[in-house]
């Protein structure tokens, strides 16, 4: 039996239900709330009685030393946000392609990273082209051979939220280093479920959302910044983008030399916490564990459905398929119903474009897959009946 990573009495929804979806919502660990509850009662209900304006500044100081191991890069590389759309909203004014020059990205990739790119071509004379996620392709060959002398920017998840595709970014990046092009990973789907080495990746910008498998409450995010896109001005300046936000000139914008720079105000410190104790939490684990803990568990899933009808994107063991995302689907059924089956025998995941999505997390082991492959095949059963 694969047992879970994280003990399971730190969430109150085991044993009665089984939680596969940590790829939507995440749910919080004890210790997280409990970092959460202790901000509120030591700090929060006190103001700057209990946080002077230095304390508050190196408050973030935490959650940038954990964030510079997640992404394995230096602290003045990491960037924190309100939330990844902070960061991703600026990068087309930042990048700037010229009149002519393409931005390539994935059809069914998450809004978020497409559409601040989507509006940037209406008015600069750039120009949008997307690839297609299919089954029988890998993303990542399909990219780099899409990837031209036109190519300004190569903008793409990770992991793809709906398929569980994994990009090989270390392949992607070099070739589009063969042109010049600048490369945006959102690694909101991958960052704490499995490794995001940036120094291993050469991107130019990394983001990840703090709220799902970083194992954080929404309102913070991480990113990082590389050495070159430092030398960019930002484009929407906050009052903490300054090297000294509490000199309150308004009559200058200087910003910080570092990633600090894309820092934009006062956030969410409850989500602060959260997110500091999250990550301490994950990150007792190396990359490889928590990898090969979704590795086995996924291999469990595969094992027990097959021959039952059900059909990944990407079968497993597939150098395209992600082992903490699984994309299922059965011709025989409609995902809806079948998502509405399972919910009644306490199994949580969700539904996306048309497809079951089964995420794993830290938090799972062998008796939650034996229960998803128990629903499904009895789903097929009562299906099949009716």
């Amino acid at each position: 039996m694969t047992k879970a990573l994280i003990d399971r009495s730190e969430y109150p929804s085991f044993p009665e239900k089984v939680y596969m979806n940590q790829a939507s919502i995440g749910m919080l660990s004890s210790t997280t709330v409990a970092a959460m509850t202790s901000f509120i009662d030591s700090t929060g209900r006190f103001g700057s009685l209990l946080m002077s304006d230095d304390e508050e500044i190196e408050y973030l100081g935490n959650l940038r030393i954990v964030g510079g191991r997640l992404f394995n890069c230096n602290l003045t590389n990491v960037a924190i946000l309100a939330g990844a759309s902070e960061l991703l909203g600026q990068l087309p004014s930042l990048m700037s392609p010229k009149s002519g020059e393409e931005i390539l990205m994935v059809d069914t990739d998450f809004p978020a990273l497409t559409r601040p790119w989507l509006q940037f071509a209406k008015t600069s004379g750039s120009c949008v082209q997307f690839v297609k996620d299919l089954p029988a392709r890998d993303l990542t060959d399909t990219l780099c051979e899409r990837i031209g002398p036109s190519t300004s920017v190569v903008a793409v998840s990770h992991v793809q939220y709906g398929t569980g595709t994994i990009i090989d970014v270390p392949r992607l990046t070099s070739r589009a280093g063969d042109v010049g092009a600048l490369v945006i990973i959102d690694a909101t789907q991958s960052a704490g479920a499995i490794n995001v080495d940036t120094k291993l990746w050469g991107a130019d910008i990394v983001v990840a959302s703090g709220y799902k498998w970083l194992g954080g409450h929404g309102g913070v995010a991480l990113g990082y910044v590389s050495d070159t896109m430092l030398r960019e001005t930002p484009v929407l300046p906050g009052w903490m983008s300054t090297e000294h936000p509490f000199d309150f000139d308004a009559t200058s914008v200087e910003y910080a030399v570092d990633a600090r720079r894309f820092l934009q105000s006062t956030m969410s410190y409850v989500s602060v916490a959260s997110l500091s104790a999250s990550l301490n939490q994950l990150l007792s684990f190396s990359p490889d564990v928590r990898e090969n803990h979704s590795k086995t568990l996924s291999r469990e899933l595969f094992n027990g459905l097959n021959g039952s009808g059900w059909v990944a994107h990407h079968p497993g063991g597939s150098s395209a398929a992600s082992t903490h995302i699984i994309s299922l689907s059965n011709p025989k059924f409609s995902a809806r119903e079948i998502y509405e089956q399972l919910l009644a025998r306490g199994v949580i995941c969700s539904t996306r474009n048309n497809r079951l999505r089964i995420s794993v997390a830290a938090f799972n082991d062998s008796s939650d897959i034996s229960r998803v492959i128990a629903a499904l095949c009895n789903g097929q059963r009562v299906g099949a009946g009716g």
